[in-house]
């Protein structure tokens, strides 16, 4: 999606929150809003540490969830996944325990990190080094919250935090 396609998504405002009918709703808008969120923000980040072959290797949230319908579907309903619904190079990784840790995640028992860097001039031009940024661990079963107004302002409560997103890069954490 482009971004103008992504601000118009969320615009309207939007709330949810644990009492919803669909089991694990806020976790899979949460989840839905901060890879949106990263998708624009080039100096945010939204995935997983995963352990392959005896060492941790960061996946964004979309390595990891290309077909986002078919993950909500999981999560909501503990549906089984196939192991052709993994992505691409997923299938190419040998090893049972990394793709037991890509079902984790897919059945929202696996924490995942946010992590941001301030913006500067270099590193829109040349990348973002994500060696010294700040991280946030969310554990899917701590979300208890998501609302704002648009993608450029929202707070996710969490269980001990809240993460407080305004003026599109003012993040604070409370």
């Amino acid at each position: 999606m482009e971004s103008e396609d992504l601000n118009k998504y969320w615009r309207g405002g939007f709330y949810y929150d644990r009492s919803h009918d669909l089991r694990n709703n806020v976790a899979i808008q949460t989840y839905k809003l901060l890879m949106h969120y990263t998708e624009i923000h080039k100096n945010c980040r939204i995935g997983c540490y995963l352990t392959t072959n005896g060492f941790s290797k960061f996946y964004s949230l979309k390595q990891l969830i290309p077909l986002f319908d078919l993950f909500a579907d999981v999560a909501q309903n503990d549906k089984q996944l196939s192991s052709d619904s993994y992505p691409e190079f997923i299938k190419n990784i040998k090893g049972v325990t990394f793709q037991e840790q890509i079902e984790q995640v897919w059945r929202l028992k696996y924490p995942i990190r946010f992590e941001f860097n301030s913006k500067s001039l270099c590193s829109e031009i040349f990348g973002y080094d994500f060696g010294n940024a700040i991280s946030i661990n969310i554990d899917p079963d701590d979300i208890y919250q998501v609302e704002g107004q648009s993608l450029d302002f929202f707070k996710i409560s969490i269980k001990y935090y809240t993460i407080d997103i305004a003026f599109k890069n003012k993040i604070t954490i409370k």
